[in-house]
């Protein structure tokens, strides 16, 4: 019987077997360790994997998918211009599952395999979890389970190694993410203390680098390529070609100083606008990559201090840090990292295959079924007839195994181990304490002789397994935080409820309680939604964390005629997370007893976004200007100690803008969104700040009045007005004794009771409905929000105003980036002033 254990690379893949005694590497049928993830689709329609396809790369580069990894829980399609097809990341990642498999079937020989364990990074988001689930399902891997690279590299790593004690960080710099783990392990079983990542950082942006700041700029001076040439179709097949040859280039640095990258015109087959044949001829040093490269690395390594730092541990508290990824083969990976980190590298493990190794280990240490695994029973007993009994481990990565006798008063025993060692006939007293040597690998076999005077001889049999490595568990990547739509004019909560912590042990599970904001009638056209989200423990604000999924509890579809949930009736979320990371849940309304189970929590329909063509520049759009507003409101608010920071975002703000003005690279489009994201966070850092949340909020608070006194005074009830004028005394109070967070509650009421006010107003509404409308490209429900522009046309040709509120809360609950609240403010005051 074997486990099978696959590390699904971005740049290149590996499977290893394991039956629990000898771990093996499958190679290609090229005879490698690890497989290019690549493919390639010829004009006739035949898919080729590995190699064969990389090997393309260079001739058919329209033809050929690479990274498509980092596309993993996205709608962008990767297409195949010869034979006028498209696939998802996830139907092309199972393309290369179906290789790996049938790469190992064959040199297993039909060896039955039990189960399989594949690998993704921690940096990995729930999108992208579910993405590498169906991935798997569509290439027919059962029984399956999911683990983080860092995990499994540290157990792959501490089945080479000879001390199974210590501590030390996993560094996994691969061809698209980074990820990093602090690790404990004692006698082998491997604990995670921490773990971080940056889900687009690793070799592809070396490449990309290169490619930028040498060989662009080269081409540029020689040939006449004129304006925006990096956008124009005729040039894509040649920059691709040329990435290509970079990657190569690069690698060959590795072991060398110098390299030419040369490509013939032959080769490359395209003129410049004169007419001219173009070619390529470019020097590239080891130092120069190092230069363009340094950044990055410079950047995982203050996230692997960071880290070490938080934890209460310092660099002398670490063992040994263990590389992994190809571009850990980098000699300013190996010489910086020690250098900076102050710990030294363990050189031992083979950076292209621990984590396959160690996925193959893990995949041995579950009890497979039918759907899913659970883990295997770490102690054991047996019982003699005499009533003796044997206490002892299982499974354990020590060389030796502690047994316990117990109720062998008056007893002799004698144990014989299968490789011929034995105990002697020794006498034995209650609660004896006896060590066994493990002599190998796999299950190990001692037969315990029991005999007491006048009574015939018991054998007891028992069995404990030595492991490669074992896995105390698996960590939670995210905090998960839950939240409720529970005001009336369907303003979302901009505060979220964690339910479990960044770095819990799954599996998990638990119950969030919550009250009805509004009451539900059965058979209305009204619904309350909950929604589940990842986020970082500071970053409780509702625009910056990462929707899991919701669900849409419908008056229509769930309540019964007649049935009615009201306003303060308890709703009770109960969810849990399984070993792989997916949230399932159930919504139950107690006073009602009703229950409703919604399966996988998140919904692929709604949070995919589509990276390339027209969608991909509206959504990009949208997060450059989200990000570029947020920065100038924050600007206001801020004193001048904190200009230095904002000129920093800033900057990096521009470098994105910069970035995506010059490719229609959906893989370069998805890393800068990433990039915008975390400005965005980092932006959130520097608000909440001690020294700067007061600042901030007056802003807030002066902001609100000055909409209200301006403009909204005179639209509001009289009980609203006084409700907001009592929250804005509360408020400024908190903040004139220095205590911002009792500031906060009262502010975010405020905006409720603004925006109330503000949904019953025309002009308003007119000018809300026209600003969402164009906003497709950031609906979660594409097909929704065309319906919905429907609808409201409608509305504003029969002059239907409470119509056409409904219709721009429901576009605004469909919109997967949600506006700022102060600036959000800022931005309707000006509406309502013509501005």
């Amino acid at each position: 019987m074997m486990y099978l254990g696959i590390d699904l690379g971005t740049s290149n893949s590996a499977v290893v077997g394991y039956d629990g005694e000898t771990l093996r590497v499958f190679k290609t049928a090229e005879g490698a360790d690890v497989l290019p993830t690549a493919l390639f689709i010829n004009p006739q329609g035949r898919q080729f994997v590995g190699k064969r396809a990389y090997e393309q790369a260079a001739l058919n580069p329209d033809n050929v998918a690479l990274g498509f990894k980092r596309l993993m829980g996205t709608s962008t399609p990767l297409t195949f211009a010869a034979a006028a097809s498209s696939l998802t990341p996830e139907a092309a990642s199972a393309e290369i599952l179906r290789t790996l498999l049938a790469q190992a079937e064959l040199e297993a020989g039909g060896e039955r395999v039990r189960g399989t364990v594949i690998t993704m990074p921690a940096a990995f988001n729930q999108m992208q979890t579910e993405a590498t689930l169906r991935a798997a399902e569509l290439a027919g891997v059962r029984p399956l389970a999911l683990l983080h690279e860092p995990i499994a590299a540290a157990m792959g790593s501490m089945a080479s190694s000879r001390s199974k004690d210590g501590q030390f960080l996993v560094y996994d710099l691969g061809g698209g993410t980074f990820d990093a783990a602090l690790v404990q392990s004692a006698g082998g079983v491997v604990n995670v203390v921490a773990n971080e990542g940056i889900n687009m950082l690793g070799g592809r942006d070396h490449d990309r680098a290169l490619l930028a700041e040498i060989v662009l700029p080269w081409l540029e001076r020689t040939f006449d390529l004129g304006p925006d040439y990096q956008l124009n179709p005729t040039f894509a097949r040649m920059l691709r070609r040329i990435q290509l040859r970079l990657e190569e280039a690069k690698i060959e640095l590795t072991t060398r100083d110098l390299t030419q990258l040369f490509i013939g015109d032959e080769e490359l087959r395209i003129q410049d606008r004169s007419g001219a044949d173009i070619y390529v001829d470019v020097e590239i040093n080891r130092a120069r990559l190092e230069d363009l490269v340094s950044e990055d690395i410079n950047r995982s390594i203050d996230l692997c201090a960071r880290m070490i730092r938080e934890n209460g541990y310092r660099p002398e508290d670490i063992d040994r840090v263990v590389l992994i990824g190809g571009p850990s083969k980098m000699p300013i990976v190996r010489s910086r990292v020690p250098e900076a980190l102050g710990i030294a590298v363990d050189l031992s493990t083979d950076p292209m295959t621990a984590v396959a190794r160690g996925a193959a280990i893990y995949a041995e240490s579950r009890e497979w079924g039918d759907a899913r695994s659970t883990r295997k029973a770490s102690r054991a007993t047996e019982v003699a007839g005499a009533g003796v009994r044997f206490d002892f481990p299982a499974r354990t990565s020590e060389e030796s195994a502690r047994l316990r006798i117990s109720g062998c008063t008056g007893h002799r025993i004698r144990i014989d181990a299968a490789d011929g060692w034995t105990s002697g006939e020794i006498e034995v007293a209650d609660d004896h304490r006896l060590a066994l040597p493990l002599s190998r690998l796999g299950e190990n076999l001692f037969r315990v002789q029991i005999t007491r005077a006048g009574t015939a001889a018991e054998t007891v049999e028992l069995r404990i397994t030595q492991t490669a490595a074992s896995a105390a568990g698996v960590p939670l990547t995210h905090t998960l935080a839950i939240a409720v739509e529970d005001d009336g004019a369907g303003v979302r909560r901009d505060r979220l409820h964690c339910i479990a912590d960044k770095g819990a042990i799954l599996p998990l599970m638990g119950v969030a309680g919550f009250r009805a904001g509004r009451t539900l009638v059965g058979g209305a056209k009204d619904r309350i939604d909950i929604g589940f989200f990842e986020t970082l423990p500071e970053i409780l604000e509702l625009d910056l964390a990462r929707s899991v999924g919701a669900f849409q509890l419908r008056a229509d579809r769930h309540l019964e005629t007649g049935q009615v949930l009201r306003t303060g009736d308890r709703i009770e979320v109960h969810w849990q997370i399984d070993e792989n990371g997916i949230v399932l849940a159930t919504i139950v309304l107690p006073d009602m007893a009703v229950s409703f189970d919604s399966q996988k929590f998140y919904s692929s329909a709604a949070g995919h976004r589509n990276f390339a063509g027209d969608d991909g520049d509206l959504y990009l759009n949208a997060l450059v200007t989200d990000a570029a507003d947020a920065i100038e409101t924050a600007e206001k608010a801020l004193s001048h100690s904190a200009w230095v920071e904002v000129d920093a975002l800033k900057d990096r703000l521009s470098r994105q803008e910069a970035r995506l003005s010059q490719t229609a690279d959906p893989e370069v489009r998805r890393q800068a969104a990433e990039e915008l994201h975390a400005v965005r966070q980092d932006l959130h850092r520097l608000t909440h700040a001690d020294e700067h949340r007061v600042a901030v909020l007056n802003r807030d608070l002066a902001t609100l009045e000055e909409i209200v006194e301006s403009t909204l005074r005179g639209q509001m009830d009289s009980e609203d007005a006084n409700r907001f004028d009592q929250l804005a005394a509360s408020a400024r109070q908190s903040l004139d004794k220095g205590a911002p967070r009792e500031a906060e509650t009262p502010i975010e009421q405020m905006r409720a009771l603004i925006y109330r006010a503000l949904l019953t107003i025309p002009d308003f509404l007119l000018g809300r409905f026209e600003d969402l409308a164009p906003d497709r490209a950031i609906a979660s429900d594409k097909p929704l929000h065309d319906k919905l522009v429907e609808v409201g046309r409608a509305c504003i040709r029969r002059e239907d105003w409470e119509g056409l509120r409904q219709v721009t809360v429901e576009m605004q609950r469909n919109f997967v980036i949600f506006t700022p609240s102060t600036r959000q403010m800022d931005a309707l005051s000006g509406l309502l002033h013509g501005g």
